[in-house]
């Protein structure tokens, strides 16, 4: 701003009163030439001239004179001031429109003279916040300057006033009526005003300016700070020249280009000829600028050629920016180099995912968070029977057995707390089968579920036959262990029974027939043998009993013994027999065979007895393994005789059926049974290779199902007869026996058959006998079992004193003899306890015939 010529000044401040000033003026004249004239009196007396009486009054004629002249100075000064008042005033008021153009200038005008406002216009005290004549009357400049910048105006006013500079336009910061900072430029120059210095100019509020130049200084620094710090590459393209005209770091790096060089460049020089699709690449990009100079954003991938020839996909996205006279484009790229090579990678895995997904052997299902199939592999269509299409429109509750919803529903609480869970379901094929499931399930991040689920069903099936096999050795050992356990108990029982036998047999015969002791003594008899067989279901349970193995028509023993059940059946029981003719024949033990039937028989009978019921019994051949049986052995492929022994009793339950076998189990109330029965029957028919299958329910009666294996097709033998009793000739028999109840029986009961006996409770005196009579003795007896010397022992000891001594071996535990320990001896016989007279006479019978 320039400041006004001096023909425009505004008029001067009034002063209050021409004659104040006048007098002021006429004083100072009045009072300095008084005082001259008295100090020169004063100065001449001091220096020796003239009198004071001469003096004074000369004085006091000059001090009259200096007054009368400042009465006229007061005259003649109020005239010019005012004349000059006038004439100022004249001049203002002629110059109309200089007035105007100062009073409404939109920049503040100001005059300063003695460093007070001399004139303002309205537009500088609206900018300080101040009435015009408060500015003039009451304010100083320094008033309007802040107290940092005080220093600075003062000197550039001095400056001014002195003549430094003509003008001087500069910045300094200024006082608000209200307080608050100004930024304000200010441009001054030095005029005479009144005939004394003083400066005019102008003044501008620029506080808005820098505030708004400030902003856009600090709004270009952010907007180079982002620019230079964006993770991608961005240029500014000028689309007339072709050129980047701005860029960032990022932009020089992604070009392969040195610093400050890409301004040389512009986008069609950093392109291949050709884009992969095959456009020209100066055709396409030209559509893509005109699309962001029309306002769009476009945004499309791209490939860019560095400066070193190396080609870079990008992503790029335009936008024009607002350029005044100039079209510019600023682009964003971004390289996705790494990007393609993950969605390649990922392509590659989601591929293998879906071969991996696809091959197998597990079937796979994806499931929605509501349980929808919405993925399903190969191998879940292939066991499931359902079709992809069928499957994706289900959920997982509609291929899960409804036995297992609530199990299902458990699992899924669990699922949630734990993310993963392991469960085994039943799974419902297309045609309503079910297999089991082995089900491992995840939950993933997404709410959904992914399970892997293989078919264990024949595994499953493996494992039941394993149990069931398991449980069969189980339960084979513990039979093991009873047997053994009873055989032992047997040993000593039979040797009781041995000497209760004996003694009752030998009292029956001295008593005579009409004797009253005869009943009693036949009582003894009846439960010595009721306790003799008791021992033999244990020693046959055992498999300490020898069998005698034969072939046999199995017809002829079950006819047997039915006929002997029959006659004990009570009359609500009804018994049916199917036995077919030319049945093939068996190994067996025809006594075994025919307690195996009565053991059956008497079960059968006792669960009827209350209700009655019929009684099968029945004969067949089968082959094995069968088809559609509820109950199969665990027998080799072949053919089998079976014995089917049914009722439609009381039935068992599942419990009861895990025990059937085991020894002394039994549901009979004390007295009915001794729970050794099917005990026997089980140990029978494993001895013969064969098994039992047996088929109950509580209600529903009990089937039990015997396989014997066909032995061939040889002609069944016929069984041997009793051996009937002999006389002895008087022949020598040495006996020996450590029970000496035994030894006692027999020293009775071989006379009486006709031997001459030598009975020992020791076998080492037995021994010692022999050895001193060896010719004389034709027999000799020994039990099997004997502390410090066995049976075996003392035969052989004997055999080397009396070669050729025929011997008769006793034993308690009814098993046989080990061939191996016998190899040599002349053991003619073997006889069981507890044994009759019968029993000995014909033992010893065969043991003194010819040699067998």
């Amino acid at each position: 701003m320039h400041s006004l010529p001096a023909s425009n000044l505004p008029p001067p401040r009034r002063p209050a009163s021409l004659w104040s000033m006048s007098f002021k003026v006429a004083g100072i004249y009045a009072v300095l030439g008084s005082a001259w004239l008295v100090f020169s009196n004063l100065a001449v007396a001091g220096r020796g001239g003239m009198a004071p009486e001469t003096d004074w009054p000369q004085t006091a004629q000059g001090l009259g004179f200096v007054w009368v002249t400042a009465a006229l100075l007061v005259l003649l000064v109020r005239h010019y001031l005012r004349s000059l008042q006038q004439a100022e005033s004249l001049r203002w008021a002629g110059e109309p429109q200089f007035r105007s153009l100062v009073e409404q200038s939109l920049v503040g005008v100001y005059l300063i003279q003695d460093n007070r406002f001399v004139y303002v216009n309205p537009r500088l005290a609206e900018i300080f916040g101040y009435p015009a004549d408060d500015i003039i009357s009451k304010l100083t400049v320094p008033d309007l300057v802040a107290a940092s910048d005080r220093a600075l105006v003062a000197e550039n006013l001095t400056r001014r006033l002195t003549g430094e500079v003509a003008g001087l336009n500069y910045s300094f910061r200024g006082l608000h009526a209200f307080g608050w900072p100004l930024q304000l430029e200010v441009f001054g120059s030095r005029i005479d005003y009144l005939g004394r210095p003083a400066i005019i100019g102008t003044l501008l509020d620029v506080t808005d300016r820098q505030e708004a130049e400030a902003a856009l200084r600090e709004s270009e620094a952010r907007y180079r700070l982002l620019i230079q710090t964006a993770p991608e590459a961005i240029v500014v393209l000028d689309v007339e020249q072709g050129r980047f005209v701005d860029y960032n770091h990022q932009a020089e790096l992604f070009f392969d280009m040195p610093p400050d060089q890409l301004n040389r460049y512009g986008s069609a020089d950093l392109s291949p000829k050709f884009q992969p699709d095959g456009r020209r690449s100066d055709e396409v990009s030209k559509a893509y600028l005109e699309r962001a100079v029309a306002g769009e954003t476009p945004a499309f991938e791209w490939i860019h050629r560095s400066l070193t020839g190396r080609e870079i996909p990008c992503e790029i996205r335009l936008v024009r920016l607002p350029a005044h006279g100039r079209t510019l484009v600023r682009g964003s790229l971004t390289d996705i180099t790494e990007r393609r090579r993950t969605a390649e990678a990922l392509a590659r895995s989601q591929e293998n995912y879906r071969q991996l997904f696809e091959q197998a052997n597990d079937a796979i299902l994806l499931c929605s968070a509501d349980g929808r199939l919405v993925d399903v592999n190969r191998h879940t269509v292939s066991i499931s029977g359902f079709s992809r299409e069928e499957l994706l429109a289900m959920s997982a509750v509609d291929i899960i057995a409804p036995e297992d919803h609530d199990y299902l529903r458990h699992c899924l609480d669990e699922l949630a707390r734990q993310g993963m869970r392991f469960s085994t379901y039943r799974f419902r094929r297309k045609d309503g089968s079910i297999f089991f499931g082995e089900t491992s399930t995840k939950l993933l991040a997404d709410g959904r579920l992914l399970a892997m689920v293989r078919d264990i069903t024949e595994r499953r099936q493996v494992e039941e036959q394993k149990r069931k096999l398991e449980e069969e050795l189980r339960q084979a050992q513990k039979l093991q262990a009873i047997g053994t356990l009873a055989g032992g108990i047997a040993h000593d029982f039979n040797n009781i029974l041995a000497a209760i036998l004996g003694n009752a047999q030998l009292l029956k015969i001295q008593l005579a027939p009409e004797h009253e002791g005869q009943r009693r003594v036949s009582q003894i008899l009846v439960a010595s043998n009721r306790a003799k067989d008791l021992v033999q279901q244990i020693l046959m349970f055992s498999r300490q009993r020898e069998q005698e193995r034969r072939v046999l028509d199995l017809a002829a023993i079950v006819s047997e013994a039915t006929r002997l059940i029959e006659v004990t059946l009570p009359p609500a029981v009804r018994l049916e027999l199917a036995i077919p003719r030319d049945l093939p024949v068996v190994l067996a033990d025809p006594t075994q065979i025919h307690q195996v039937v009565v053991n059956l028989c008497t079960n059968a009978q006792h669960a009827m007895r209350e209700h009655g019921g019929l009684l099968e019994v029945a004969l067949a051949v089968v082959a094995l393994p069968e088809e559609g049986s509820e109950s199969k052995p665990s027998l080799p492929a072949g053919r089998y005789v079976c014995l089917r022994v049914a009722d439609n009793g009381h039935g068992m339950d599942g419990a009861t059926l895990q025990r059937i076998y085991e020894p002394f189990f039994t549901t009979k109330a004390v007295g009915d049974g001794t729970g050794l029965g099917l005990a026997v029957v089980h140990g029978i028919v494993e001895s013969h290779r064969g098994a039992i299958a047996v088929n109950s329910h509580p209600g529903q009666g009990t089937t039990f199902r015997l396989f014997f294996p066909v032995h061939d097709d040889q002609p069944a033998q016929p069984v041997k007869p009793a051996i009937a009793t002999a006389s002895g000739r008087n022949q020598h028999i040495v006996f020996v026996d450590d029970e000496m109840p035994i030894a006692e029986v027999a020293k009775v009961m071989l006379p009486r058959l006709g031997y001459r006996v030598s009975v020992f409770n020791n076998p080492r005196d037995a021994l010692d006998y022999v050895r001193e009579n060896a010719a004389d003795i034709d027999l000799l007896m020994t039990d099997f079992s004997m502390p410090d010397m066995n049976g075996i022992d003392l035969i052989r000891a004997a055999a080397q004193i009396r070669p050729g001594l025929p011997a008769v071996l006793l034993t308690g535990y009814g098993r046989p003899i080990d061939s191996r320990a016998a190899v040599g001896l002349n053991i003619r016989e073997t006889i069981n306890k507890p044994f009759t007279m019968g029993n000995l006479a014909g033992a010893i019978q065969g043991a003194l015939g010819p040699k067998k």
